[in-house]
């Protein structure tokens, strides 16, 4: 058994059940959409490209708000953290041989996990959060809600269309212009 097909609003009215249906979630974010200044760390540290990539990737998907600004700035920033310690890292390995200094005072070799996978696993992480809290994972994508639109107009039907000419010739037939005005 499948559930009926989802009625447009058009055909809500024309049934007599105005307003806002029950059992229908908002198909749009309420947020209107919106592309973000680059704040001015992110230009001085050469991240403007990441930046601008996110942003248009967020745009492609109308999910990207003025209030996303944050967000897309600490990701940048914690990208770039990655990538320089991610390669220092491959470099280096992941097992170090640190010298440390035994009860005598001498010099012992001693091989341990190198300090930069930490730095990289934490970013990793951080990343896919925040990626995750902009709707740009496999699991999120289908939560976030695209941004409405501000130049989208509201489709009429033709009796609303009808009663908002009424209304307009009403306000216009009231509306007197003051040189007309007894004094």
């Amino acid at each position: 058994m499948s559930p009926m097909p989802r009625k447009s609003d058009a055909e809500h009215n024309l049934n007599g059940r105005l307003g806002k249906q029950h059992d229908r979630a908002a198909d749009v974010s309420s947020v209107p959409a919106g592309r973000p200044r680059i704040p001015a760390d992110v230009n001085a540290l050469g991240l403007r490209r990441q930046f601008k990539s996110l942003c248009r990737l967020l745009q492609e998907r109308r999910v990207l708000t003025n209030g996303d600004v944050e967000l897309v700035r600490i990701f940048c920033i914690i990208q770039d953290r990655h990538i320089r310690n991610a390669s220092l890292l491959k470099e280096e390995g992941e097992l170090v041989t640190y010298f440390r200094l035994d009860s005598h005072g001498q010099s012992v070799p001693q091989v341990k996990v190198n300090l930069r996978l930490k730095v990289c696993s934490d970013a990793e992480r951080q990343m896919a959060a925040i990626l995750n809290q902009l709707g740009l994972t496999p699991v999120a994508k289908d939560r976030a809600k695209p941004t409405r639109d501000d130049v989208e107009k509201k489709e009429l039907s033709p009796a609303e269309e009808y009663m908002q000419k009424i209304d307009q010739g009403r306000t216009n037939v009231l509306q007197i212009p003051k040189n007309l005005l007894p004094s």
